[in-house]
């Protein structure tokens, strides 16, 4: 008996709710049919609206007010102990040109100097990766782990109160390095000198 009204501010992802669309996007057809299975099996009814991007201040507020200060990066006498204990990663993951720990390096934006943007977009079978992931996508990165069998030097805060945090103990190959969070352990991409850890 619910009713259910989306304001949609995509005009090809309307077209494939209302209409099915012209077979344009299977994945877009199969997620429309997915989504009309879902509601008429609950006998719910569903109105869709089209709302101008400019108009869709509520659900477009994060994506439009980001401050990205996700990019960290461990000092360099700290990168030298994690390297001289499992040895020189072949590429940065999580990376960008002032953050780059490794020559080679996947950024999450466009970069002229990177391998390529976004690494769970890319293969990770290399020999071993690097990867100080934003804390929101350390779950994430772990799954990757997982599906692309790879060895990794992943760097984490220690939160054992994560939902991601067993599967990482389970993944972990050998005792990992504590690193204490000092003030000067960790710099953001701006060059001020932030802590990180409590």
């Amino acid at each position: 008996g619910l009713s259910i009204h989306l304001m949609i501010d995509n005009t090809t992802a309307l077209a494939h709710i209302v209409k099915m669309a012209r077979p344009t996007n299977a994945t877009l057809i199969d997620l429309a049919k997915e989504l009309w299975t879902y509601v008429l099996n609950r006998y719910m009814s569903l109105t869709v609206e089209y709302i101008p991007s400019k108009l869709n201040l509520q659900a477009d507020w994060e994506s439009r007010n980001m401050n990205d200060n996700t990019e960290w990066k461990l000092k360099e006498s700290e990168i030298q102990k994690v390297t001289m204990r499992w040895g020189l990663p072949k590429v940065d993951l999580f990376a960008s040109r002032i953050t780059s720990q490794i020559p080679q390096y996947y950024s999450w934006k466009p970069d002229p100097e990177a391998l390529g943007t976004d690494a769970f977009l890319q293969e990770w079978n290399q020999e071993l990766l690097y990867a100080f992931p934003p804390f929101r996508l350390i779950g994430r990165c772990l799954q990757k782990v997982i599906q692309s069998q790879a060895k990794v030097i992943l760097i984490t805060p220690l939160w054992s109160t994560q939902i991601w945090y067993p599967q990482l103990l389970g993944l972990t190959i050998a005792d990992p390095i504590l690193i204490k969070s000092e003030i000067d352990t960790l710099v953001h991409q701006s060059g001020k000198q932030r802590p990180l850890l409590q």
